[in-house]
């Protein structure tokens, strides 16, 4: 389910704070006071049961102090600094000796004091309280850390807010909470999308804000600003600029950096695009001359001498079924009949390792993007339009070149066979899902594009494979999958205007032909990684997703213990999550509780076995959870995706007779393919948020319903069934608590565009 991105509705959290006067007359700098002494007690000097728990509700983390006072000047040094960094030797025997371990820095959008890394142990993810834990480590760092002494350690469970609770203290989680002490390697973007906060005159600096407040406030010299910078201030004010941070010292306050460029007018949809790519680091620049040389030298012609390495199905029913919209084809179906009650279906593939060789200008470019980047408006793709959108597509009418996986099914739709390979197709015909969906429903055909006189045969072929498939789905729910986005919301989708401003927008829909290809597609990604667990054991490059964490499964326990009707599992694994899916059809708080499981869920990621934990192959689980497959590839969208086309060269060359070996290049790509789907994943997310700030600033104002999905103290956190997103309603200088509302409650809310300075697609939600 899609969760709405709500950071720019969100201030930075004020807590305690003064306001510093500067030397040039500017107000308003929020900078946090140290709120308490850090505890000093050693690991050794263990609190009873009932202490700790006192302990741990009155022990705020350290925040860094400036050395600063009210009235005076904008000072630059903090009063504590930060610990300095352990250097590669010392890290070496920290690591050695176990004081020391090494894990994913993320930070949390919504509060920018709280970092975590997944806890090896397998326990709620581990905790870094505070700027100083924190440690001038970005999100998405690989960092070095140590664990803080246990009397330090957060406590969680039912019924625990962070107050000391009369509470049976087994019940209590206990969440574990370190400090970085290196950043082991850089991955975090060191780019930031600002605003001006303010320049100081005196110093000579001017303060940068970025709109990620997971990212520090920024300091550039004057004069490497515009020469009319002081002159036009508040001009500038209005824009947002791109800042490299070059710098954090131990002592400093702020970062340092320079500036990259003017990136536009905030609040203009183009340039918040562009900020919001900038901070994942998805800026990339146009295809290079050298691209589409490499391009301009290539031809979709198959000759007769490639034919002969090919298989020829050009006379077979070949269809494909996408969105309308789409340019790009990466996949086409076909069935067709066989002597003695048998049947053929088919998969075909782009053959895109036909056309970009390794190492390549263009596969260089792809093997850095890694994926063709979705935003709410536009696609940002991973190979040039001459390729994805023409060479590649496997358009109708046309010879392409294709790989292929091909089943013969008997008279009870069993497989009984399968070849893989490359082939030569010729389309009969597109079909939009709309158009897929009418043949299957209603029985009636509509002038879709079609080779004349093969209308009729993909109607009777598209009919054909739904039974197929309708036998896959149900196969794969009896054998346990969880299929959670089937059951949780759907993506929003927005009508732009003349000026390229959202004046609408609707919850995508589920269409019954999607259902017949997700399933064509998982049947040939499963078959290819069980042909390259064979062909290729020490290279073949998995779809891994790992068991859901316990304490995850807990926390989504007591998250639906209120719901009535609904049967809570006594255990988890794949039958009865599946069976709890089940009983939440027809429910209308339904998509809330798929949101909530999602989150509970690991992240699904891609996996060597030179890449896993284990040294010893036969021990390494490369498994996927919610697929509930023992081995799982992406195969399917060579055009998008770049572990696809290295699933596509291995197949090749599997069929050729070479064997790859696990080279430390392929891992690195494995886990560069793994970051930047997260990051890819996050600007899509925020895309739709920014489009959703600029749809209620074209209506204004927007009266709806929502599902409370958590009462907090100051917030309440909804869901908004129209739209299929989550967002926060804030509570403070209002007369109203959360203790007046309950979970999954409906109300009306009502949804106004409210600009403020920093923020011009702000919008404010209200209970109505």
């Amino acid at each position: 389910m899609l969760r709405l991105v709500v950071s720019r509705c969100l201030r930075r959290p004020l807590g305690k704070s003064t306001v510093v006067r500067c030397a040039s007359g500017f107000t308003g700098i929020d900078l946090p006071l140290t709120p308490r002494a850090p505890d000093t007690r050693t690991s050794q000097q263990q609190a009873s049961p009932s202490e700790h728990v006192q302990q741990l509700t009155q022990q705020p983390a350290r925040q860094p102090r400036p050395n600063a006072q009210q009235g005076r000047k904008l000072e630059l040094k903090l009063s504590e600094s930060y610990t300095p960094h352990l250097t590669a030797g010392e890290v070496e025997e920290g690591l050695k000796d176990g004081s020391l371990f090494v894990g994913k820095f993320r930070i949390n959008a919504k509060n920018y004091q709280h970092g975590f890394v997944p806890d090896p142990s397998g326990g709620p993810d581990i905790m870094f309280e505070g700027m100083y834990s924190r440690n001038r480590a970005f999100d998405g760092d690989e960092v070095v850390y140590s664990l803080q002494p246990r009397h330090r350690w957060k406590m969680q469970g039912h019924g625990v807010s962070g107050t000391v609770v009369d509470a049976d203290l087994t019940s209590i989680r206990m969440q574990k909470t370190a400090e970085v002490k290196a950043i082991h390697k850089e991955v975090g973007s060191r780019f930031a999308a600002c605003r001006v906060k303010l320049y100081e005159l005196a110093l000579g600096i001017v303060l940068f804000s970025p709109r990620d407040h997971r990212k520090p406030r920024i300091i550039v010299p004057l004069n490497k600003l515009p020469v009319d910078f002081r002159q036009k201030f508040s001009a500038y004010r209005k824009k947002l600029f791109s800042v490299e941070i070059a710098a954090w010292g131990e002592d400093a306050v702020f970062a340092q950096g320079q500036l990259s460029e003017i990136i536009g007018e905030a609040g203009s949809i183009e340039a918040e695009e562009a900020a919001l790519l900038l901070e994942e680091g998805l800026d990339y620049p146009p295809f290079s001359e050298e691209i589409e040389a490499e391009v301009a030298s290539m031809s979709a012609e198959i000759t007769k001498e490639e034919l002969k390495t090919r298989r020829d199905i050009r006379q077979a029913t070949v269809f494909a079924i996408d969105p309308a919209d789409s340019k790009d084809a990466d996949d086409a179906i076909h069935w067709k009949p066989l002597r003695g009650k048998k049947y053929e279906v088919g998969v075909h593939i782009a053959d895109v390792s036909y056309y970009v060789a390794p190492d390549g200008h263009i596969d260089r470019r792809a093997s850095e993007q890694c994926f063709t980047h979705y935003l709410a408006s536009r696609a940002l793709h991973m190979l040039p339009p001459q390729l994805s959108e023409d060479l590649c597509s496997l358009r109708h009418a046309v010879d392409r070149r294709a790989l292929s996986c091909i089943f013969t099914l008997n008279h009870k739709h069993e497989i009984v066979d399968t070849w893989i390979g490359p082939t030569a197709i010729h389309g009969k015909g597109k079909l939009s899902y709309d158009e897929a969906d009418e043949i299957l429903e209603t029985g009636t055909v509509p002038d879709f594009a079609a080779v004349d006189g093969c209308q009729d045969d993909i109607v009777k072929s598209l009919k054909h494979l739904e039974i197929f498939t309708n036998k896959l789905k149900k196969g794969r729910e009896e054998h346990g999958c969880v299929d959670i986005r089937a059951a949780g919301g759907k993506e929003l989708k927005f009508i732009m205007g003349e000026d390229n401003e959202p004046i609408s927008c609707y919850k995508k829909r589920n269409f019954r032909s999607g259902v017949l290809i997700e399933e064509l597609m998982l049947l040939a990604n499963q078959t290819v990684a069980k042909f390259l667990v064979a062909k290729q054991p020490d290279a073949a490059v998995f779809r891994t997703q790992t068991a859901p964490q316990p304490s995850k499964l807990n926390q989504f326990e007591e998250f639906c213990s209120e719901v009535d009707g609904v049967q809570i599992p006594s255990s988890w694994d794949h039958t009865s999550a599946s069976a709890f899916l089940s009983s939440l059809k027809g429910m209308r708080i339904e998509p809330v509780i798929c949101e909530r499981l999602v989150r509970s869920m690991e992240r699904a990621d891609y996996q060597t076995f030179a890449s896993g934990a284990k040294k010893d192959k036969e021990e390494q689980d490369v498994s996927h959870f919610a697929l509930n497959m023992t081995h799982y590839t992406h195969f399917t969208s060579p055009i998008r995706r770049y572990p696809d086309l290295i699933a596509h060269r291995q197949v090749r060359d599997s069929l050729a007779g070479i064997e790859w070996s696990a080279a430390k290049d392929l891992v690195a790509q494995v886990e560069k393919s793994t970051a930047q789907e997260k990051r890819a994943d996050t600007a899509s997310q925020n895309s739709v948020s920014l489009f959703f700030g600029a749809y209620i600033r074209h209506v204004k104002e927007i009266t709806t319903t929502a599902i409370v999905v958590e009462p907090l103290p100051r917030k309440l956190v909804v869901y908004l069934e129209q739209f299929g997103t989550s967002t926060d309603i804030f509570l403070d200088n209002t007369s109203l608590s959360a203790d007046s509302f309950s979970r999954f409650q409906v109300l009306d809310v009502c949804l106004c565009h409210a600009p403020v300075d920093d923020d011009p697609l702000f919008y404010k939600v209200t209970v109505a």
